[in-house]
């Protein structure tokens, strides 16, 4: 049965805001071109908080950019969905690219069909699992999630981190629940639904990366005349991503996101014919040789990180 509160936004009137915030000038361009492209203007309108201060608006037309600090990534959602306008909104980061209209449209089609489906994730987080009275869930992150903001809004929920001592909650890392999993946990426990495609579908709708914008500040340095100066270059970053070998997550972590600038670097000279401000980083070749010199047992898993990074960015061509 449709709701019939937003029953009237089926069709061809805007429904969807397109929210992301933005510290990496050069990557939020290149998400800009892939969100204009792979979605209707008729439907969507596209918001960008420049939480940087460098974004330059006349470099993503048609988007409504708002210059935002930038605080914790929960407390800019909740800010935006407060001010929405539109009954959905799709939650993307700047490095999680669409790359189908149907991303948008077949989740707009399910939220309106189903007074309690309250979102669809694109980008779940796979590495553990939400238990509610014995029964799993997925947990669908934040990093590309389509979701009703009048249920947020009557439900009073925020996206910010909430501390807990449950060990359940992310495998009992960091002592608090991540950017919005709070609020999916409540909404489960309310009664409504929480959609997770099938990898296959998600693959052809969203596709990116991880951390990117992290990556970007650790190797990145603000410059008046160039834009961005490099702050780590072929050895030092070998040094700084196995700096701490013992545990794999976090030179893992690392390499993932120098992979992510590395595409979008290769993304940005691609799409608009010219270099981005940010260009002067370890190549891949530098990537995959620094990918082999990890120690065992995470050698393998990083240098098939590398590789399934360069063919994301390839997938990210063919849709550019």
């Amino acid at each position: 049965m449709t709701d019939p509160s937003i029953e009237r936004y089926v069709g061809h009137v805007t429904r969807t805001t397109l929210f992301t915030c933005s510290v990496y000038p050069d990557l939020t361009r290149v998400w800009h071109h892939f969100a204009a492209r792979h979605t209707d203007p008729a439907c969507v309108e596209i918001l960008v908080y420049d939480c940087g201060g460098r974004l330059d608006p006349a470099r993503l037309p048609g988007a409504r950019v708002v210059r935002r600090p930038n605080v914790e990534h929960g407390m800019n959602i909740d800010h935006a969905v407060a001010e929405c306008s539109t009954p959905l909104m799709f939650l993307s980061d700047d490095d999680a690219f669409p790359i189908s209209r149907e991303a948008e449209r077949d989740a707009a089609a399910a939220l309106t069909s189903s007074a309690e489906l309250a979102a669809v994730s694109y980008y779940p987080r796979e590495w553990w699992t939400l238990t509610i009275e014995g029964t799993p869930h997925p947990v669908i992150g934040t990093s590309s999630l389509v979701f009703r903001t009048d249920v947020v809004r009557r439900e009073a929920l925020s996206f910010r981190r909430v501390p807990t001592s449950d060990p359940a909650i992310r495998n009992g890392e960091e002592g608090s629940y991540d950017t919005g999993d709070h609020a999916a946990e409540q909404l489960l426990r309310r009664g409504y639904r929480l959609s997770v495609p099938p990898r296959s579908v998600r693959q052809e709708r969203v596709l990116g990366y991880s951390g990117v914008s992290r990556g970007f500040m650790r190797y990145a340095r603000p410059s008046d005349e160039t834009g961005w100066e490099p702050t780590i270059t072929g050895a030092a970053l070998e040094e700084d991503v196995l700096a701490q070998g013992s545990d794999a997550r976090w030179p893992l972590q690392r390499l993932r996101a120098a992979c992510g600038i590395a595409a979008t670097i290769a993304l940005y000279g691609a799409v608009f014919d010219e270099a981005p401000r940010f260009a002067e980083f370890p190549s891949w070749d530098v990537l995959s040789a620094l990918a082999r010199r990890f120690p065992e047992p995470v050698r393998a898993p990083a240098e098939r990180l590398v590789v399934e990074a360069r063919d994301v960015q390839t997938a990210l061509l063919r849709a550019a």
